[in-house]
């Protein structure tokens, strides 16, 4: 590693075109941020490949560079960002939409059949008792979607969050609630 003083005239340098000082800089922290690297993926590829892509980018931004910390701690940060680009690429789970999974999640209707209604073979207060054992967000999911008959859209908005993530309260709050039934209540 270089000192400080160092460390800061081959910055300087690199900053003003000197290839001589980007090869120096690049030789120096390569290693330890390859270690770095290796130990958070236990991949010697990986590990190469991130550490590349880190010097590539904090080469690439060398002129945003403004000296307030040390080079070493800066391009460390770098490391750290392409380290969490890396895991989430790793780690991405196709998003598989709710009515795939379980479509009676996303039909309310089905719970509402003028014909044959769920509601029409349960009392009030086995409704009350399971609605109030069910977590807060769940039961404000099933008030809004079956009580009120809101939209999915609607729901969301009241709820202050995505589509998305009522989806799958709703999905959760259901499986929940049909856990806390019985038919003896």
């Amino acid at each position: 590693m270089l000192d400080k003083q160092a460390e800061q005239e081959l910055v300087t340098a690199a900053q003003s075109g000197d290839e001589n000082a980007i090869i120096t800089l690049y030789d120096v922290y390569l290693p330890a941020i390859y270690r770095f690297l290796f130990a958070q993926t236990g991949n010697k590829e990986d590990a190469e490949d991130i550490a590349q892509d880190t010097l590539t980018e904090a080469f690439r931004s060398l002129k945003k560079f403004r000296g307030q910390a040390r080079f070493k701690n800066w391009l460390y940060q770098i490391a750290k960002f392409k380290l969490a680009d890396w895991w989430r690429a790793k780690y991405k789970q196709p998003i598989v939409p709710l009515e795939d999974f379980c479509p009676v999640a996303t039909q309310p209707d089905m719970f509402f059949d003028e014909d044959h209604s769920v509601l029409d073979n349960m009392k009030q207060d086995q409704i009350q008792k399971i609605l109030e054992d069910l977590p807060d967000n769940y039961k404000r999911v099933l008030e809004y979607r079956f009580l009120k008959n809101f939209s999915l859209k609607e729901t969301a908005i009241h709820m202050n969050t995505t589509e998305g993530n009522i989806k799958v309260m709703q999905f959760r709050a259901l499986k929940k609630a049909a856990q806390l039934f019985s038919p003896t209540l």
